[in-house]
């Protein structure tokens, strides 16, 4: 049985702003083991392992479903 028990086949992950950024790398870390997840105005651009190409922490590296909740105005964490 998997690590997550009878849970494993719908876990989701949500994190926003630098949480956000968490979720997204560790959905990279441990695609296996997540069915999505949603990010709240993420701050992936202030991590910059997240953001190289290729790099273990590339968020591009997840290919699972994922839902993106981003303001036009957000001067922070632009789109």
């Amino acid at each position: 049985m998997p690590r997550w028990g009878a849970f494993a086949s719908r876990l989701y992950l949500v994190g926003s702003s630098m949480g956000g950024a968490t979720v997204a790398t560790a959905a990279v870390t441990h695609s296996a083991d997540i069915r999505g997840i949603v990010l709240e105005y993420p701050a992936i651009n202030l991590d910059p392992d997240a953001m190289v190409s290729g790099a273990p922490l590339d968020v591009n590296g997840y290919t699972g479903p994922v839902l993106i909740l981003q303001g036009t105005k957000d001067m922070i964490v632009p789109m």
